[in-house]
């Protein structure tokens, strides 16, 4: 299992847009379909599917809209294309988040490979018990995917929900880490 650590952005670092940082991002197919992996000096500060390469590269620039742009392969994301492939590396995250999204995101690494959490379970963990909407706020705007595994939060009734890369790929992701079929 990997060892995923995050390391917030400092206001500094996206203020005016994040015109002071640096991005490398490239594209790599996964089992689960393409991505854009996109990394600071810092951390990997985003993977998303990229089922259209073209308008994946415009989510991410419309986050960053004033950072410098390099399309280049960095450690950063060979030790995420590593993660995803089950093995137990470090990967550093670099990520802008208020400190709820962050503690959502933290209490969702703990999530076991294989296992779920329903929103309110999560909002329980991080000491919040009635802000499961939030929590799924918060599951809804992670910026990792994979990597924080946002695919492992289920209804309260433990059927898959909406999923921002679509309810199809959270099943497989979900299939993929179980081998047990689901709701």
């Amino acid at each position: 299992m990997p060892r995923i650590t995050i390391q917030p952005m400092t206001a500094a670092e996206y203020r005016d847009g994040a015109r002071l940082l640096t991005i490398s991002y490239s594209f790599a197919a996964t089992l689960f379909g393409d991505i854009l992996i996109a990394s600071t000096l810092r951390g990997v500060c985003a993977l998303i599917f990229a089922d259209d390469r073209a308008e994946s590269l415009r989510t991410l620039r419309a986050d960053y809209p004033r950072a410098r742009f390099v399309e280049q392969t960095t450690d950063h994301h060979d030790a995420a294309l590593q993660a995803i492939g089950g093995a137990s590396v470090d990967v550093s995250l670099h990520l802008r988040a208020t400190p709820f999204q962050l503690a959502v995101w933290q209490a969702l690494l703990t999530i076991q490979s294989g296992s779920t959490a329903t929103y309110r379970q999560i909002a329980v963990q991080i000491g919040r018990p009635r802000a499961s909407r939030a929590v799924g706020n918060a599951v809804g705007q992670n910026p990792v995917a994979i990597l924080i595994p946002c695919h492992r939060v289920v209804r309260a009734d433990h059927t898959i929900g909406g999923y921002r890369w679509t309810a199809s790929r959270k099943r497989t992701l979900l299939l993929s880490e179980s081998g047990e079929g689901i709701k």
